[in-house]
């Protein structure tokens, strides 16, 4: 998961500057924005998680952190790296001695956090008052795959020592129980006599 989470970061930080900096400033921000990710998630891994404003801050996948935070990163520093070598209808950056496009990736970045923060908000509180927001607890130690598809979407399997493997149709369940290893289910025939699922 790191590398794709890496490669998917490098990505997001430099879409804001596609077209504005040179090769050096794209790895610039490759790395700066990188090392900004690892560190932020390393900081709410370790630090954050199931405490004061994260108790209930439910984002396995860091998806806040690589795409909010890094879209922010590379807004502010596509004001540092941007050049008019590269595209004479922009501005010089900060390392090219130029100040000028700082206050429009600043209030672009205000505009999108106030934007997007407040439909993000209204969508979800929405859904908190119709339908809610996640399945109960159990449907989720069963697998939300088995619960509203009938079918099993992962097998988790786990060596037993003895050649044999222990099987769960349940993700949290089977991540809970210390199993790990991850395969895609394979024929519903399989499924259904492993599970004993009945459609």
């Amino acid at each position: 998961m790191g590398p794709v989470s890496g490669a998917v970061v490098g990505l997001v930080v430099i879409t804001p500057a596609c077209g504005y900096v040179h090769t050096f400033g794209a790895m610039a921000m490759g790395v700066l924005g990188g090392g900004l990710i690892f560190l932020a998630m390393y900081v709410k891994g370790t630090y954050l998680n199931g405490r004061g404003l994260l108790r209930h801050f439910d984002d396995s996948l860091d998806v806040f952190v690589c795409h909010g935070l890094g879209g922010t990163i590379g807004a502010f520093l596509t004001g540092v790296f941007v050049s008019k070598d590269v595209n004479p209808y922009g501005n010089d950056g900060l390392i090219f001695g130029s100040w000028r496009q700082m206050p429009p990736q600043m209030l672009s970045i205000i505009v999108t956090v106030v934007w997007s923060g407040g439909w993000t908000a209204a969508i979800l509180l929405a859904l908190k008052h119709s339908i809610g927001l996640r399945h109960p607890l159990e449907a989720e130690r069963t697998g939300v795959d088995v619960v509203e598809h009938k079918q099993v979407a992962y097998r988790l399997y786990q060596s037993n020592g003895n050649g044999g493997v222990c099987v769960s149709n349940g993700v949290a369940e089977c991540v809970s129980n210390g199993h790990v290893g991850l395969d895609l289910a394979k024929g519903n025939s399989e499924r259904d006599w492993l599970f004993g699922i009945r459609q």
